[in-house]
């Protein structure tokens, strides 16, 4: 069922409905371009789905209460990917972070940033066992330290995650709900 039109700026919704919410499976194209497409609980995103801004940029994976959460991928315009970990749309807990200059960063996450041990592959196949503080490198670390190791959990389909920031790393990209 068609909630919402297009006109004016507001979304268009096709999919399932519950008490006048999107609620289920659907689709949601804004005006600007944004298309999601996936699972929607009382009118927010909500489990499995994919978000694709009109700039090329694409996250795929678990939604919870309208925040990219859980496990996913997020593939950036510029040919960056993360895949791993988000919390509330920002990077945290475990992810691989593969630059389109070919130089990668496997570890801890918190709040969009390298925080915690990790290991840096440049793209001549060279490893770093690195520390970090909120982004900044904290220092290196032992290469009999185990923390660096951290293997990603793949999800059950290929999720994608949002830039240092969060999703939203040059404001929300999406509204929580249809029509605010």
């Amino acid at each position: 069922m068609e909630l919402l039109d297009p006109v004016a700026g507001k979304p268009s919704y096709t999919g399932d409905l519950r008490d006048g919410w999107p609620h289920g499976r659907g689709v949601t194209t804004w005006a600007d371009g944004r298309v999601y497409d996936g699972e929607w609980n009382k009118g927010v995103f909500a489990g499995l789905g994919t978000c694709v801004w009109s700039n090329g940029d694409r996250y795929e994976g678990q939604w919870r209460d309208g925040f990219a959460h859980g496990v996913g991928t997020y593939s950036f315009a510029t040919g960056d990917v993360f895949e791993g970990e988000m919390h509330e749309d920002k990077f945290a807990g475990v992810g691989l972070l593969t630059t389109a200059r070919g130089w990668k960063y496997r570890g801890a996450w918190d709040g969009g940033k390298m925080h915690g041990a990790g290991l840096v592959l440049s793209e001549r196949g060279g490893k770093a066992p690195q520390r970090f503080f909120r982004g900044v490198p904290a220092g290196g670390l032992e290469p009999s330290d185990e923390a660096y190791t951290a293997t990603l959990v793949p999800a059950r389909s290929s999720p994608a995650h949002g830039p240092s920031g969060g999703l939203d790393g040059r404001g929300a990209p999406f509204r929580r709900r249809l029509g605010d």
